[in-house]
Formats: structure tokens, C-alpha cells, sequence
């Protein structure tokens, strides 16, 4: 596995921003390395802790990407997904969702990604 998900296997909180500003990787040819580590927060890892990482599946992070992406494409992270489908259904009838188009929609995708959490 790369030394970026290596590294994201280690400090989860590392975002694509610090691989941009405060965690530079290079590969001048010999194999990828840890150019810069600035973080403000994070301590850098040993080689040993790099080797050792367990690293998610290729289904995982896929599966992560696909999440990522519906929910950027409709703008309903999960938060609010929850909060808008725990209103409804707390709040209407069966017969009231089964009629409401947007309720609908919001639930087919919230359905779809609880699937895709399966493979994380």
C-alpha cells in the first residue's frame, strides 16, 4: 500500500490539505519518502511504525471515495441526512413519506451509502 494511506492508516486526522502544506511526500526514484513534516499537532512516525501499518483494503477505500462523492454531489453529509430522516420519520406518517419525493430521495441515498459502509 502507498505511504499516503500508510500514513492515513496512522493518523487518521491527516487531511489531503496537510498532504498539500504541513506533510510533503516525494519519490525521486528510490521509493517514496517523508520529505517535510511540519504538522502542528502530529508527530511524524517511525519507519518502523510506516512498516507496521495496516493499511484499509482497496474495496475500503474505495468504498470511502464513493461515500465521499455522493455526498459531496447532493450536499447531505451524514449528519444531516440523519437529522432530516430522524425528523421525518419522527414526525410523519408512513403514508406522509411514502408521498414526499425528497424524502424519498434522501433515504435512497442514505440506503446506498449504508451499503457501501459494509465494505469498510
Amino acid at each position: 500500500m502507498s505511504l499516503y494511506h500508510k500514513l492515513k492508516a496512522l493518523h487518521p486526522s491527516l487531511t489531503d490539505k496537510d498532504f498539500l502544506s504541513t506533510v510533503i511526500l516525494n519519490d525521486d526514484g528510490r521509493g517514496p519518502y517523508i520529505d517535510k513534516w511540519d504538522h502542528p499537532t502530529l508527530v511524524q512516525p517511525t519507519q518502523a511504525q510506516i512498516d507496521s501499518a495496516i493499511t484499509p483494503s482497496q474495496a475500503s477505500i474505495d468504498a470511502n471515495a464513493e461515500i465521499d462523492a455522493a455526498e459531496r454531489s447532493t450536499m447531505l453529509p451524514r449528519v444531516v441526512r440523519e437529522f432530516m430522516l430522524g425528523y421525518f420519520e419522527a414526525n410523519a406518517t408512513p403514508a406522509q413519506r411514502a408521498n414526499n419525493p425528497g424524502y424519498a430521495k434522501v433515504k435512497a441515498l442514505d440506503d446506498s451509502i449504508k451499503v457501501l459502509r459494509t465494505k469498510l
